[in-house]
């Protein structure tokens, strides 16, 4: 189970292994989706902290990445999934 800040928007929430993020992202979140499938980049926002337990960035995203300028730390919020981990993690999103 990873626990997982919005920081923005000040909301905590727990999202088990192997998970898709967005899939539990409370319903009082102001981060904006467009397509959730990766090719869009209106959801991509930046990891503060917790990056080794997500699942590491594919290469539909790194594209989709590239092609929005995104800086080296920031990940599409649609394509975080967590990973199976042995503890407990947490993980910092700002968008």
């Amino acid at each position: 189970m990873a626990k997982v800040t919005i920081i923005n928007d000040r909301i905590s929430f727990e999202v088990p292994a192997n998970s898709k993020v967005i899939d539990y992202l409370p319903d009082n979140s102001s981060m904006l989706f467009g397509c959730r499938q990766g090719s869009c980049g209106m959801c991509i926002c930046t990891v503060r902290s917790g990056e080794e337990f997500l699942v590491p960035i594919s290469s539909r995203e790194e594209e989709t990445l590239r092609k929005n300028n995104a800086a080296s730390s920031q990940r599409l919020a649609c394509q975080l999934w967590t990973r199976e981990i042995e503890k407990e993690g947490e993980i910092e999103i700002e968008y």
